[in-house]
């Protein structure tokens, strides 16, 4: 599963980095493969749940899939780009943990307060990455309170103020290299 997945070999979180650097990133040595996306951790609101819960939205593109942990669907579909754009609702996928911890299926729909604003998240799909099977906050898995969303990249970026950049990097490395090496080198660039 996670080497057809293609898991990442590093993560990188930051604020913002211009998606100009990319090519500088990519010809460091021992970066095989880059993948920048954006993230954003929302607050969740449930029906029926008194519970805190937190997701993290994934900005994903229905035209370029991810090339590194590649989300897998196990039911319903990836929203098309033109209804995830709809100020009303935001098409997601979310991952398998959440969705059966919380008996979430495709057609449902639960609100985000995504950029200080309460936003509408339709669930069009349910899947799984190698990156999110144990997700949590704070290192342990955590599949009730903490859901992963995939969501437009685009969209995502625009709510965020991060449209010509990125807040995660994953990377793959190449053969022979050093993980140690390449984190210095991506973090001194």
């Amino acid at each position: 599963f996670y080497r057809e997945g293609r898991f990442a070999d590093v993560f990188v979180v930051a604020r913002r980095v211009p998606l100009s650097v990319l090519p500088q990133l990519q010809a460091l040595p021992g970066v095989a493969e880059l993948q920048a996306t954006v993230t954003q951790a929302v607050r969740v609101e449930l029906p029926d749940s008194s519970d805190p819960v937190t997701g993290l939205l994934v900005g994903a593109s229905v035209a370029q899939p991810l090339s590194l942990n590649r989300v897998v669907l196990r039911q319903g579909s990836w929203p098309a780009a033109a209804a995830s754009a709809s100020n009303e609702r935001i098409g997601a996928v979310v991952s398998a943990g959440f969705a059966m911890a919380r008996g979430l299926k495709p057609g449902d729909t639960l609100a985000v307060v995504l950029d200080g604003r309460r936003r509408s998240l339709r669930i069009d799909g349910i899947g799984v990455s190698p990156d999110t099977v144990f997700a949590g906050m704070g290192g342990a898995p955590d599949p009730r309170g903490f859901g992963v969303f995939w969501v437009d990249l685009d969209l995502l970026a625009a709510a965020t103020g991060l449209r010509g950049a990125f807040n995660r990097l994953a990377i793959r490395l190449a053969p022979g290299a050093r993980e140690g090496d390449v984190i210095a080198a991506v973090s001194a660039a």
